[in-house]
């Protein structure tokens, strides 16, 4: 098994540590020191920018949640009384030394974390002062902006109301048992139907199971648990599972249920104190065997867990960095040497726990870099790599020493082109990392042939009647030949000759499936005895005339000479002329509308020009949605 490079990008992202990238579908979180960068996958790329994704910068708050409770607190007396150890814990603490010194710490991303809801990325972000903030993307300017929400208040007032007044503190032991139940240490985020579920980890060691109100930007709490962990560091959740870890390094599962607003403590995945926290897990569900899957990794040791089976493995005692599953029991792990493994787990019976290791071999420069981060998009076929220069050079600048590389690649087992053209989609937007990796394909010059052999259109064959499998076929092929058109044009400076083509053959044809298919629609609403709106019935005078403006366009290229699949033009348009023959409207029978031209305000006795010949322009329907 091996990765291919695809593209490679490099931006601007101060310190970064381990297990720095997080993914959750076509989107990814880069966490840098004092800001967070996210990367959305586009829909399309070029030579220009090569970066499949588009990338925006976010800068975090300053915001301290707790100020308030400790602002009565004499912290300087609480040091002073305090032995050398508490003393020591407390300046180090940066939210209570932001309370007494006169040129407090900046806060730190302590974790960032996207969630996909319903096309709509959400993005939450913790820093070290324990500030949880949510982000959404502004629909017209695309800037990520924080929500004004009651996330710190609910935890005070709702979740852990305290009648205790903070001037009775007086020891560092008073101090922590009142603060730290208030301090968020680490979050995880699930979607259930279309509410947004964060699960919040505490510095007494509670669950806190919150829904997310979006009308009111409010959170409500569900239930909470006192665990039996310390300083909680690490949660992570899949369906009704939390994996949480605590800073002396033991973890556990948890159960939830939402339903019941409940929680329950499961058993120990790692009950040593080794100090050594849980930094990142995976969880997979195995349809066949009905198991879940757990593989968390522990500075150089990574550990699968699967029902009563337990695993443990470590790869020649190096640190990882990086964890990612491929399926449901494959998964992909790097190493601090820059090595990147493909771990198999097998469960042949209840008593066995079998896992396969091997190297993926790919052509990053691990001599003077190293992977701090891996994701995967929703199809795993795209696989993107943060690399980290890992050496310091005398000619290095402050510019250079911020700088990070994301290399996307690809796995040798994986076929992007066979898996979407096998795929049964209700919309492209579903295999928009298929087709973003076609795209790259094409731009490398990766499998060209294969591509120019699926456009044939002389090899097209026709259903009886109009289906989806049919609309997807062209659809794909659409995607396809756009994509070598524009190839073909910077390298060439010009399209060739077949594939423009193919480009005036699939773009009207496209239009002309999807005007049928809206007719058939509202063809099923009057039988179905619904009136149509008056917009509906507007759409439906446009859309007939803007069919037979995209026949006479076929007939014109039917016309001409030399046309390679001209048997399939012919075969296209007595098809779709006798499909829209069958849900086509009688436009007497339809309200009169006059439409006038924008530029001159004549009428518009064409439909593409007025009675001034000015072109019309008219919004289309979408070839590939």
């Amino acid at each position: 098994m091996n990765l291919t490079q695809l593209s490679t990008s490099e931006f601007k992202l101060d310190s970064v540590g381990d297990f720095c990238l997080s993914s959750n579908g076509n989107c990814m979180v880069l966490i840098g020191n004092s800001n967070i960068t996210i990367l959305e996958l586009m829909n399309s790329c070029d030579t220009m920018v090569l970066m499949p994704y588009n990338n925006k910068q976010i800068s975090i708050s300053q915001d301290k949640p707790i100020n308030g409770l400790i602002r009565d607190i004499d912290l300087v007396q609480i040091y002073e009384t305090g032995n050398i150890l508490e003393a020591q814990e407390l300046a180090l603490d940066i939210i209570y030394t932001a309370e007494c010194a006169t040129e407090p710490l900046k806060p730190r991303v302590l974790q960032a974390d996207i969630l996909n809801k319903s096309n709509e990325n959400v993005c939450c972000i913790l820093t070290t002062y324990g500030h949880c903030e949510i982000y959404k993307k502004a629909p017209i300017t695309e800037e990520w902006k924080p929500l004004d929400t009651n996330l710190s208040q609910v935890l005070i007032t709702d979740v852990f109301p305290s009648k205790e007044l903070s001037f009775h503190i007086k020891t560092y032991n008073d101090l922590k048992k009142f603060t730290n139940k208030f301090i968020i240490t680490c979050f995880a985020m699930s979607r259930q139907l279309s509410d947004v579920i964060i699960y919040l980890g505490t510095a007494a060691g509670h669950v806190v199971v919150l829904k997310f109100n979006e009308t009111l930007c409010k959170f409500e709490e569900i239930c909470h648990i006192k665990t039996s962990l310390n300083r909680l560091s690490y949660i992570a959740n899949y369906k009704n599972l939390l994996l949480i870890g605590c800073d002396q390094g033991t973890v556990r599962l948890v159960k939830s249920n939402i339903e019941n607003s409940s929680l329950q403590e499961l058993d120990y995945l790692w009950s040593k104190i080794d100090r050594m926290s849980c930094r990142k897990a995976v969880f997979t569900y195995n349809q066949c065997s009905k198991t879940y899957l757990v593989v968390f990794c522990k500075a150089a040791h990574v550990l699968a867990y699967c029902l009563d089976l337990e695993g443990y493995f470590g790869i020649k005692l190096l640190h990882h960095l990086a964890i990612e599953a491929i399926s449901e029991n494959e998964f992909m792990l790097t190493t601090i040497t820059g090595a990147v493994k493909y771990i198999k787990i097998l469960c042949p019976n209840k008593e066995e726990l079998n896992i396969e290791e091997s190297i993926i071999e790919h052509e990053f420069d691990s001599a003077n870099y190293q992977i701090l981060g891996v994701g995967a998009t929703a199809s795993k076929n795209l696989w993107s790599f943060l690399l980290y220069r890992n050496k310091d050079y005398v000619h290095q600048s402050k510019y250079t020493n911020s700088s990070a590389f994301l290399n996307v690649c690809k796995l040798s087992t994986q076929d992007s082109f066979i898996k979407l053209i096998n795929m049964n989609l209700p919309n492209m937007n579903i295999a928009q990392d298929l087709v973003m990796a076609i795209n790259l394909d094409i731009f490398n010059n990766f499998d060209v042939d294969k591509y120019m052999t699926y456009l044939d259109l002389e090899k097209l064959s026709f259903p009886l009647q109009l289906n989806e499998a049919f609309l997807q076929k062209l659809q794909i092929k659409l995607i396809i030949v756009r994509k070598l058109a524009n190839y073909q044009k910077m390298k060439y400076r010009k399209i060739k000759c077949q594939t423009n083509i193919d480009l005036q053959i699939l773009e009207p044809a496209l239009q002309l499936l999807h005007i049928v298919y809206r007719l058939r629609y509202l063809k099923q609403l009057t039988f179905q005895e619904i009136k149509l709106t008056q917009f509906q019935e507007q759409s439906i005078v446009c859309m007939q005339l803007k069919f037979d403006h995209l026949i006479k366009t076929f007939n014109i290229i039917n016309a001409e000479e030399d046309i390679k699949p001209q048997k399939t033009v012919e075969k296209f348009s007595l098809f779709i002329v006798n499909e829209y023959d069958n849900y086509k409207f009688n436009l007497d029978h339809l309200p009169k509308f006059v439409e006038n031209c924008t530029l001159c305000n004549h009428s518009i006795v064409d439909f593409v020009k007025c009675e001034q010949e000015h072109e019309v322009k008219r919004c289309i329907i979408s070839c590939t949605q």
